[in-house]
């Protein structure tokens, strides 16, 4: 498994500076497929996972695509 650089998303009630989730993409080689992670800023547990049933790009910092 790969991990993406996660991404913080505050709680927007939230009452500390880690109250809210890290979003990160994660590629599965074995599967070949990517796979969105949400995980409990707190606490780095694993809230949700989310099949995109593809494989996808990591990132898109720094890419370049053609028209």
């Amino acid at each position: 498994m790969y991990l993406s650089e996660p991404i913080f998303v505050p709680n927007p009630d939230g009452q500390g500076e880690d109250d809210g989730v890290l979003l990160s993409h994660a590629y599965f080689g074995k599967e070949g497929e990517t796979r969105l992670l949400v995980f409990d800023a707190r606490d780095m547990s694993v809230l949700a996972t989310v099949s995109t049933g593809m494989r996808a790009p990591l990132d898109f910092h720094g890419a370049w695509i053609p028209n």
